[in-house]
């Protein structure tokens, strides 16, 4: 920082000893006329007042009253990973020839949290022309809140002698949406429909040379359990042995009212749950909104709470519901210190929950959130609120959110913590470009009065 500090000064004053020189001349020129008064003296005495003039007073007397407006493309659609489209129309009262303009647009995290933020640098010959309109297009967005800082422009003479900078309000905000790293899709969580087909659609059984349907098998013998694709972690007493028999695969037998019950997805805050990496964070937000959008799919309600305590309800058939959830989830920040563990929360919101709901928990599996995954029967551990799941018939789904190298050997690690408690555990990477992904500037354009415009153009990111 010290020195930065030091190389602006040292511009400065350089331009501070250019223009002192240049103003000596230019005495030295007009003592010459005046001594003189010959063809050279006049010539020269002519040229050093141009060059003063353009270079020491034009900056200040040219640059007139300079209007901005600013339009970001599709500022609903913003998402994690995602693109944005920005469109600047800077509107100037007089034209500036003989000069160059110079503008800088900052994006700034909303908090302290959002992320990484971006500088846009550009510089155009204006001309005679007085409106332009610059584009410009940014990559990999991160999720949260960001805000434009005022616009900085600068104006100077050709041979830099002389910088003005002046700042222009133009007030404007975006919001950037949670979203899962790509690729990622859920598949045959409880709660929801299965992905893979159903007995209501398999042939499972032969009677007198016809196949016939478990919906067929129901109405011969009452209504019974359907099935699912086996997910890791089911219990071996609800595995259908005789369809794997069959050669149908590995199934799990589910209830009318397994299937059909409440479902919650409870989402960890800690920082340091997630070894104060905020991407495993991002990644676990966007699962979260994955979950909710399925479930609007398929017409149930679902309810997302944090271990700060915030309450999220989606209701079905409500699509407002879902797009204010979306929204408070984009600007969600995680904590140093949430007001309960997660541990305890997950054995709160298990001991409310009736018999065949479902729970969806999200938290890390780094080192320090693992040690509370130790078998105990204490209720300040995650073992518990597995154990008490069990007991109360709630089907309760462990994701863990893990670097990419991480997550096959912790995912063995976490199922052998918590053996016996019926719990599902599921380790999901998170890719390396996930998480080293920052806004970058993509391309810039710039039209001026509808014609193409000189620029060149610089960026950097902050």
């Amino acid at each position: 920082m010290k020195r930065a500090e030091q190389g602006e000064g040292v511009r400065l004053r350089s331009r501070f000893v250019a223009r002192a020189a240049l103003i000596l001349l230019l005495g030295a020129s007009m003592a010459a006329l005046h001594a003189r008064g010959g063809a050279v003296e006049w010539l020269l005495a002519t040229v050093t007042a141009a060059v003063a003039f353009c270079c020491i007073i034009l900056p200040y007397m040219a640059v007139g009253k300079m209007t901005v407006e600013r339009s970001i493309v599709d500022a609903e659609g913003l998402y994690d990973g995602g693109d944005m489209q920005v469109q600047l129309t800077l509107r100037l009262s007089r034209p500036v020839p003989f000069m160059w303009l110079g503008m800088s647009e900052a994006i700034v995290p909303g908090t302290a949290q959002s992320g990484k933020g971006l500088k846009v640098e550009y510089a155009f010959l204006p001309g005679f022309k007085r409106v332009f309109h610059i584009r410009y297009s940014v990559r990999g967005l991160r999720r949260g809140e960001f805000k434009f800082n005022p616009l900085q422009v600068s104006a100077g003479d050709m041979l830099g002698l002389t910088v003005r900078k002046i700042e222009v309000e133009c007030p404007g905000s975006l919001l950037v949406h949670a979203m899962a790293p790509a690729g990622e899709a859920f598949a045959d969580l409880p709660g929801f429909r299965p992905s893979a087909k159903s007995s209501e659609r398999q042939p499972i059984a032969s009677l007198g040379g016809q196949m016939i349907t478990a919906a067929a098998r129901a109405s011969r013998g009452g209504a019974g359990p359907d099935v699912r694709s086996y997910i890791p972690g089911d219990s071996p007493r609800r595995v259908d042995w005789r369809a794997m028999a069959r050669g149908l695969g590995m199934q799990t037998r589910i209830s009318n009212a397994e299937e059909a019950g409440q479902l919650i997805v409870l989402l960890d805050t800690s920082r340091t749950a997630y070894g104060a990496d905020m991407r495993l964070f991002d990644a676990h937000v966007g699962r979260a909104v994955l979950v909710m959008r399925q479930a609007v799919r398929e017409g149930k309600s679902v309810v997302v709470l944090t271990t700060d305590e915030l309450e999220l309800v989606v209701r079905a058939g409500e699509r407002s519901t879902l797009l204010a959830a979306e929204e408070k989830l984009a600007r969600l920040q995680w904590g140093t210190s949430p007001r309960k563990p997660m541990s305890q929360r997950l054995s709160d919101v298990v001991a409310g929950m009736p018999r065949g709901a479902a729970l969806i928990c999200l938290t890390a599996g780094t080192k320090a959130a693992g040690a509370v995954a130790r078998e105990s029967n204490a209720s300040e551990n995650v073992f518990y609120g597995a154990k008490l799941a069990a007991v109360r018939g709630v089907k309760l789904v462990l994701l863990l959110s893990f670097a990419e190298t991480e997550a096959a050997p912790a995912e063995v690690n976490w199922r052998a913590r918590l053996q016996g408690t019926d719990c599902s555990v599921k380790a999901l990477p998170v890719p390396l470009s996930y998480r080293k992904q920052a806004p970058a500037m993509a391309e810039l354009s710039m039209t001026a009065n509808r014609e193409g415009g000189a620029l060149d153009v610089s960026t950097a990111s902050s």
